[in-house]
C-alpha cells in the first residue's frame, strides 16, 4: 500500500557523507532538512559580520553570509565551546535552519529559521521567543546606504 503520509527521519551529524546522496532529487523530489544551530551563530554574525537574522537585514545577504559560516563546522564549535572549553551556548535553545523542497507542481525551495527552546515546553517557536536571542531581535539595526 502506497502512502503519501509516510516520512522517512533521519538523524546525522555534520559533516557526513550520507547528507548529499539523501539529500539529491534523484533520491526525493520533496524533502524537508533540519539543521540545529546554537544560538550564538546568529550573535556572532550579527556583530562581526554586521548581518542579524532578517527581518533586521535582508534575507539574500544574511543567507549569503549564514551558509558558508554555518558550514564551517569547527568554528562553529568554538563559538559555542571556546577556545579553553568554557562553553557559551545555550543549554535549552537551538536555532532551527529549515530547508523546504518541494516536488509535483509547485517546485522550489523554502529556507527558514525558527528557534526551538525546552525550556518551559515551548519546542518550535519564533526566534525572538528564545531567551539567549531576545536582545538580538530587539536591537535596532542601522541602514546602510550605498
Amino acid at each position: 500500500m502506497e502512502s503519501s503520509d509516510a516520512r522517512l527521519i533521519l538523524h546525522t551529524q555534520s559533516p557526513s557523507a550520507f547528507i548529499p546522496l539523501i539529500a539529491s532529487t534523484t533520491f526525493s523530489p520533496s524533502l524537508t532538512h533540519v539543521i540545529a544551530h546554537p544560538p550564538c551563530l546568529l550573535h556572532y554574525l550579527s556583530a562581526e559580520l554586521n548581518t542579524p537574522p532578517p527581518p533586521l537585514s535582508p534575507s539574500p545577504k544574511f543567507w549569503s553570509v549564514f551558509i558558508p559560516v554555518s558550514e564551517r563546522i569547527h568554528d562553529t564549535e568554538q563559538l559555542v565551546f571556546g577556545a579553553a572549553g568554557e562553553g557559551s551556548g545555550h543549554p535549552s535553545e537551538l536555532v532551527i535552519e529549515v530547508i523546504a523542497r518541494e516536488g509535483g507542481r509547485k517546485r522550489g525551495t523554502e529556507r527558514v529559521l525558527e528557534g526551538w527552546s525546552n525550556a518551559t515546553n515551548k519546542g518550535s517557536c519564533e526566534l525572538s521567543a528564545l531567551e539567549s536571542l531576545k536582545d538580538l531581535m530587539k536591537k535596532p539595526q542601522e541602514v546602510q546606504s550605498h
